[in-house]
């Protein structure tokens, strides 16, 4: 009987060990925050980040001319403590999911009051608070994994999207 209750204990371990072990390796998409104080405001925005892993980004794995939740997993969150300015449109303080509509020479960004969303299977156009249109650019580095950064001071900001060779860049100001 005791060596039962050991043998018990030894699979018990080894299994509660594995799981252990599984939990601890990286997401292949892991999440990350960008954050920024645009003039009074805090701006942040929560992504997953997926890799390139030797395919082509634009025009194949995320397709021109369809709504793309920007990453992977959960669509992106965007939260605003107060009205902030995305190129020329008054985003009003809140949380959106961000989607964009990738073209070859422009991007058009959406913010949906429907959060909560995974990828952008449930995306609903009513839902839609406001459309952005912007260019395209190509970076001078290539960028592995998915990246949005923040970069500015004051009341000016400009967020960065850029993946593989793409860059799509949206200037923020605070109201």
């Amino acid at each position: 009987m005791k060596n039962l209750l050991t043998a018990l204990a030894l699979i018990l371990g080894s299994t509660l060990m594995s799981h252990a072990q599984e939990s601890l390796e990286p997401k292949a998409s892991p999440m990350y925050m960008t954050r920024a104080s645009v003039g009074d405001a805090q701006l942040s925005i929560v992504y997953s980040r997926p890799h390139m892993k030797n395919r082509t980004i634009f025009g194949e794995l995320v397709p021109y001319g369809e709504v793309w939740r920007l990453g992977a997993n959960e669509a992106v969150l965007v939260t605003l403590t107060a009205d902030l300015n995305f190129a020329g449109t008054v985003i009003p303080a809140g949380s959106y999911n961000l989607f964009a509509i990738p073209g070859e020479e422009e991007w058009t960004f959406i913010f949906s009051s429907q959060t909560n969303q995974w990828g952008a299977y449930r995306y609903d156009e009513s839902k839609d608070v406001a459309r952005i249109t912007v260019p395209v650019s190509e970076s001078e580095a290539v960028y592995e994994p998915f990246t949005i950064t923040a970069t500015g001071e004051g009341s000016e900001y400009t967020i960065n999207f850029m993946w593989d060779r793409t860059m799509v860049s949206i200037p923020v100001t605070q109201g």
